[in-house]
């Protein structure tokens, strides 16, 4: 953002684009709250409760987080008073939220796409379901260094409460969209880190295991890879071996490609899957 302002002030204004980079602000920020697709029945909501028609409503629930990282070299207005947490570097809450939430969020997304359930708060509702996400949490709070002012037990409990809330209406279709973009950052360099710890990253292949299993059954798919992603499914619905998923290019991190062991894993968690009754497809 730094740069694409002052290149842009720099074309009509060499002084502006250096008082800019001088004097204005542009830091890292994270935000957390869990905000579903707006629909209609939100829209018609707001418009009882507002007496007014709002096209811009949404739904989201009551936790919210925003981390700021403190970097204003002319001041800033004191957001710490509404809550905002004002850190030295976002890092280390963008790396717990990306692998304790948001990777939690893309399992639970494919086990209630696979098992025909709409909401998070549905799967969230099946005891086996609830169990493999706290399993999934705990796993990940692992691969984190601490995270300033967190308790990562007291958060992932927290997690989970807010995965289950019942008013929260969040489709595991919008969060399954993108695979490819998502499970790099929230799913496999955890697995990476997990197995560089001595451990056996096997909850993180579960969680392949059931992307892999989304992808097997799905009729289309909303990735910008999902030309590769179909075929490669089709060809593992063909033949039974995993290898044309390992094989798209860019998409694993080589350290997992090279643990034969990690690999074995997500295909014994698709075997698991597919003994558990999902709804996909037999593969020989």
């Amino acid at each position: 953002m730094r740069r694409l302002v002052t290149e842009m002030a720099s074309i009509r204004d060499e002084a502006l684009a250096g008082w800019i980079s001088d004097r204005a602000a542009f830091p890292s920020t994270m935000v957390d709250r869990i905000v579903p697709a707006a629909t209609t029945g939100t829209r018609q909501r707001a418009a009882h409760l507002l007496n007014a028609e709002d096209m811009l409503a949404l739904d989201t629930e009551p936790f919210m987080q925003w981390v700021v990282e403190d970097d204003f070299p002319s001041g800033r207005p004191a957001w710490e008073l509404g809550g905002a947490l004002i850190v030295q570097t976002v890092q280390p809450y963008e790396k717990m939220k990306l692998r304790m939430l948001n990777g939690a969020h893309s399992m639970i997304a494919y086990i209630g796409q696979i098992n025909g359930f709409q909401h998070v708060r549905d799967v969230m509702a099946v005891p086996s379901h609830r169990s493999l996400v706290e399993r999934y949490m705990l796993a990940a709070a692992q691969t984190l260094d601490p995270v300033p002012g967190v308790d990562l037990q007291s958060y992932g409990e927290q997690l989970l409460t807010r995965f289950a809330n019942p008013t929260i209406a969040h489709e595991t279709r919008q969060i399954a969209m993108d695979g490819s973009q998502k499970l790099p950052q929230r799913t496999f360099l955890a697995a990476v880190d997990d197995l560089a710890a001595g451990r056996s990253g096997e909850i993180f292949a579960y969680a392949t295991a059931a992307w892999i299993a989304y992808l097997l059954q799905a009729m289309d798919l909303e990735d910008p890879r999902r030309d590769e992603l179909l075929a490669a499914a089709a060809k593992v619905a063909e033949g039974g071996n995993l290898n044309p998923i390992f094989s798209i290019a860019g998409l694993f991190p080589p350290p997992l490609l090279e643990r034969k062991d990690w690999l074995d894993l997500v295909g014994m968690g698709l075997t698991e899957i597919r003994a558990s009754g999902y709804l996909i497809p037999d593969i020989e």
